[in-house]
């Protein structure tokens, strides 16, 4: 029940100290719950809620152990991608999505935010107490309050002097800001993005969700926390909701009486408000992000498309051509003599590969985007292929990510230096003019050597530069030279086969030198 004028909640000695010294100063000290008791509260929850984070997150870390391969998995348009899962605080990113989604977004906010709740209060609250000589409780339920917007604060001091009231309204907006970088950290999670997706793309669905739904479900959860203060605080049902309807909304005029006189009340309230504000975080990611918001900011202020490019297909493969993606095959075939890939996947693999090979021998099939930003003709694939087109580039980028994931092979350094002696012999046999018959250039020596050195690339730019390349620039690179040494090549000259070797050797040193440098 509402407490009456006569009745006064018990209070610890700091607030009674507290009190008297704003007495002395002319201030109105309003009742509330024991401070001392409150912040117990806050400790003995934080401390639980870092136990059950810390559980999280090493059954996220057990369980990206024991599934450190990437494993397949289906999206909804039915096409099937290589997925490599991380390990993350709140969840292993392996789960489904729903197991995923839901225990992350739980734990932030009865968890996470909490605990950066808490851990605000407390630093800068001490710091405001610090400037105004007040007792510790008074600065975190004073900063507390003003962060979660209570319409019944949990401390009604406030402070005297200058420089506490400049220095409490930086520290407030410090807070703020936190605060607001939670929220849209809420509205970033896997669920929550889910969620927003579900909504209605066109604008009357999208005011209906609003206006409708969001607050038809605000009133329902209003009605649940209401009932649990109620039952906390001995209140009738009614001015439980009042209460918890007054505190979601911010109501500057509260419509009831009642107010928590427990410090289990009060924190049961600070909990609900953190919780509100994921919620608002949420709806203003929903908005932010919905086509119909998009077109209200391009209807207020214009856009900027690019003439030439209509789709956002075209967009992702104006340069994409057939040396691209004989450049990519190559890039993965010579990643794949540097690591130690086990059988299954290696084999997976070569599938996959021949699959691009059969691709590449029907690339003509596929007619690609050529125009410019002047909005010259251009001829585009036809549906089907262009789906095609564009599932097969991801499954390439994808298979060439699985391949880098493993270590290279121990024996790299022992065929480099195969090779680099092979050539000062080479070199040396080609000076004296005395030919072995194994030097021919179809004996099965030299065979034997171009399989060892099977597709390794000629870089267009300086040794120099190749390391610091991303995977786009060396396909690019690659993509320009004939793949080197291909099966069943002949070799005219021996000083043609001299020169291509040193090349390989070049290359191979280069891509050695760069796995074996230190990752920053």
């Amino acid at each position: 029940m509402a407490s009456d004028g006569g009745e006064a909640p018990l209070r610890s000695m700091a607030e009674a100290e507290a009190a008297e010294a704003a007495e002395v100063r002319g201030l109105q000290v309003v009742q509330h719950p024991s401070g001392e008791e409150f912040l117990m509260i806050l400790v003995h929850y934080s401390w639980m809620m870092l136990l059950v984070i810390l559980l999280l997150a090493l059954t996220s870390f057990c369980a990206h152990r024991r599934h450190r391969r990437p494993f397949r998995r289906k999206t909804a348009d039915g096409i099937e991608h290589a997925v490599h899962a991380s390990p993350g605080l709140l969840a292993y990113g392996g789960y489904p999505f729903v197991l995923r989604g839901s225990v992350a977004s739980i734990f932030f906010m009865l968890g996470v935010l909490p605990l950066f709740l808490v851990c605000c209060s407390v630093l800068l609250g001490l710091s405001v107490a610090a400037f105004e000589d007040w007792p510790a409780a008074i600065g975190v339920e004073y900063l507390l309050s003003n962060v979660l917007g209570m319409t019944q604060p949990l401390t009604d001091i406030v402070p005297t002097n200058d420089a506490g009231i400049h220095f409490a309204i930086i520290v407030n907006m410090y807070a703020v800001i936190l605060v607001t970088t939670a929220m849209g950290l809420v509205a970033n999670m896997s669920l929550m993005t889910a969620l927003a997706g579900k909504v209605p793309e066109s604008t009357c669905g999208f005011l209906a969700f609003l206006f409708i739904i969001t607050p038809v479900t605000m009133v329902v959860l209003t009605w649940i926390i209401g009932a649990l203060m109620a039952g906390i605080e001995g209140w009738s049902l009614l001015d439980g909701y009042y209460f918890m309807a007054a505190s979601m909304a911010s109501l500057a005029n509260p419509v009831g009486d009642a107010v928590p006189e427990t410090a289990l009340g009060a924190f049961f309230e600070c909990l609900c408000l953190a919780i509100e504000l994921c919620v608002g975080g949420c709806i203003l990611g929903m908005v932010a992000s919905h086509p119909a918001t998009l077109k209200l900011c391009d209807f207020l202020e214009g856009s900027q498309r690019a003439a030439g490019a209509q789709t956002m297909f075209q967009l992702q493969l104006q340069d994409l051509s057939k040396e691209d993606l004989r450049g990519r095959l190559k890039s993965i075939r010579f990643d794949m003599t540097l690591r130690q890939l086990p059988d299954a996947e290696r084999q997976e693999i070569e599938k996959q590969l021949g699959t691009f090979d059969d691709l590449d021998g029907n690339f003509s099939a596929f007619s690609v985007y050529r125009g410019d930003a002047e909005g010259d003709a251009f001829s585009e694939p036809e549906p089907g292929k262009r789906k095609e087109l564009t599932v097969v580039f991801v499954k390439m980028l994808e298979i060439h990510e699985t391949i880098r994931s493993f270590p290279v092979a121990s024996s790299t350094e022992d065929e480099l230096q195969e090779l680099r002696e092979r050539v000062l012999q080479l070199e040396k046999q080609l000076e004296q003019g005395n030919l072995a018959p194994d030097d021919h250039p179809e004996s099965p020596a030299r065979l034997n050597l171009r399989a060892k050195a099977k597709c390794a690339p000629r870089p267009s730019a300086p040794p120099s530069e190749v390391g610091s390349w991303s995977d786009e620039d060396l396909g690019r690179s690659w993509s320009v030279q004939a793949e080197v040494n291909q099966q069943g090549e002949r070799l005219n000259s021996m000083e043609g086969t001299l020169a291509q070797i040193a090349q390989q050797l070049q290359a191979l040193s280069q891509m050695v030198m760069a796995q074996n440098q230190p990752r920053p």
